[in-house]
């Protein structure tokens, strides 16, 4: 028997049109029912490894009681449940720095994620408290909205009615800001009113803050002097430069529009009809949003991405720009359609941001876009093929682990499969390689139904302990 917690059994796998009894498996039963949103409907913890290594070879499925297309991901690593995560980026090297605005038992703060999968504490710790400079944990934040990799390596976040710096070291200062007004100055000289998004120019290093509870963007040099930069008559959101410092490109959630701002200051409305929600595509004004809120531009300048969030039956869907002509599309997740489902284009995947909380976008080092979904407490990967799905965060709801560093769960494979009574089961699906589960991860698999049809069976994950594969 492997070291598990859990009635794992020895069994006789088929593999390769051969049986061979020298693998171990775990049962669970999944049913997955008609969802209209296609979110995850059977999610079992499955068990925990305990003394040693794991090498997982695939799902077996055994008794499929219902025809449905279903999908099955394999989860490992230890427990995190991220709150109300606001914002992730990257740095060069690979890292990615994860902003939680957090609410009860969650680090309000910024975790780093290391390439090699290992997260630690940067900056904060336990749930939001008040605006204090110090170091690591020794930090506090009070209401992480955004934040940005500046040109020095630092990350600058609004925070409240601050904006603060934070350092590679986890060095926490704040930079500019007092209390809630608009008055510009240096340090605490300077007010703002509910900033939100911020980004930095891709040449001088200044800082552009969404000042959005006064209607204007703010520029901040990294030494704490602010000047207003353009006045949108809105309330901007969130923000973004092109990389040659041309165009800066702002979204407004409340006018449900997209500003373009030149420069020199110089604001137009640039996609979008002002005051007029809606999920319609066109072109320029001939377009409509939905309280739109995180952008983010391409490497090349010529796509603007735009995460609707909208409420109601808004879009809720990632809408793309052309930076030549503003024409509007839709890119990724379903319009009208609330939930934490995974998949290709337009339909099926949906994000779960709620209608009050936000969410910003980034790019990591390979090109693919990474949204914080706030609302569903998870970060996840869109590709340019638009291809949705999780990257950090598992579980629905605030909490988890608090002590670091440690290993997050995240996905190790994932397999699909139409599954059919006529057809019979015992069919075998391996994964692309073995993969390897440290001794100690908890595993967990998901079932996913991408069809209108329900769907149950019994599946196995097909194991072996580390020392005993060959």
């Amino acid at each position: 028997m492997g070291n598990l917690v859990g009635p794992g059994t020895r069994g006789y796998q088929r593999r390769s049109n051969a049986f061979e009894p020298t693998y171990w498996t775990q049962p669970v039963s999944l049913t997955v029912s008609n969802l209209s949103d296609y979110s995850w409907g059977a999610q079992t913890v499955i068990w925990t490894s305990t003394s040693e290594d794991l090498v997982l070879l695939g799902i077996q499925e055994t008794q499929p009681t219902t025809q449905a297309f279903l999908s099955y991901q394999v989860w490992t690593g230890t427990k995190i449940l991220l709150g109300s995560v606001v914002k992730a980026i990257y740095d060069s090297t690979g890292n990615m720095y994860v902003l939680n605005a957090s609410t009860t038992n969650a680090i309000c703060g910024i975790l780093k994620l290391a390439p090699d999968r290992t997260m630690t504490l940067l900056a904060g710790q336990g749930s939001n408290a008040s605006v204090i400079d110090g170091t690591g944990s020794g930090a506090r934040f009070n209401a992480p909205n955004s934040m940005t990799m500046g040109l020095d390596g630092s990350i600058y976040l609004t925070d409240g009615a601050f904006i603060r710096k934070v350092t590679t070291a986890g060095v926490v200062t704040s930079i500019a800001g007092s209390g809630t007004g608009n008055t510009n100055g240096t340090g605490t000289g300077a007010a703002f009113n509910g900033p939100f998004g911020i980004t930095t120019h891709p040449s001088t290093g200044d800082l552009y803050v969404a000042d959005t509870g006064n209607g204007n963007v703010r520029k901040v040099t990294t030494g704490g002097v602010v000047t207003t930069f353009a006045t949108t008559g809105g309330s901007p959101g969130d923000l973004v430069w092109d990389s040659t410092g041309t165009y800066l490109y702002v979204t407004d959630y409340f006018n449900h529009v997209v500003y373009r701002i030149t420069a020199a200051g110089t604001v137009t409305t640039w996609a979008g009809q002002t005051g007029t929600a809606g999920s319609s595509n066109g072109t320029g004004t001939g377009a409509q949003f939905y309280s739109p809120y995180g952008i983010a531009i391409d490497s090349t300048n010529t796509f603007l991405y735009v995460k609707d969030r909208g409420t109601g039956s808004g879009s809720h869907a990632l809408r793309r720009i052309a930076t030549s002509n503003a024409a509007v599309t839709q890119f990724a997740g379903n319009v009208g359609l609330l939930g934490n489902a995974e998949g290709q284009g337009v339909v099926g995947a949906s994000f779960a941001n709620a209608s009050a909380t936000f969410g910003g976008l980034g790019w990591d080092i390979n090109g693919n876009l990474v949204y914080a979904d706030t609302g569903g407490y998870r970060v996840k990967r869109i590709s340019m093929d638009q291809r949705i799905i999780t990257i950090l965060g598992m579980d629905t709801g605030n909490g988890g682990a608090t002590t670091f560093p440690i290993t997050p769960e995240y996905r190790i494979a994932q397999t699909s499969r139409t599954w059919s009574t006529s057809v019979g089961y015992g069919l075998w699906n391996p994964f692309p390689a073995p993969v390897r589960v440290p001794a100690g991860s908890r595993i967990a698999l998901t079932g996913n139904n991408n069809t209108t049809t329900s769907g149950s069976a019994t599946v196995s994950l097909v194991y072996a302990p580390a020392s005993m594969y060959v």
